[in-house]
């Protein structure tokens, strides 16, 4: 899938890398003390949005794969 940002990069497969892979990963954190009942509600809220079909969606389309962990 050619970047949007950089139509004019060749993917990688196409200049004889095969089987080339690029794991990334993202997190949400809050400052130390921050109290138990606000880090509840975030995490509630984070998972109630990871399973929304449309944030399912739009994540699958770009490539990723929801994993949430608390």
């Amino acid at each position: 899938m050619p970047l949007t940002l950089s139509p004019d990069v060749v993917p990688i497969a196409k200049q004889g890398v095969n089987d080339f892979e690029v794991l990334s990963w993202q997190g949400i954190f809050a400052p130390a003390g921050t109290p138990a009942e606000v880090i509840k509600k975030l995490s509630e809220n984070i998972a109630a949005d990871l399973q929304m079909p449309e944030v399912r969606q739009h994540m699958s389309q770009i490539g990723m794969k929801i994993q949430y962990k608390k």
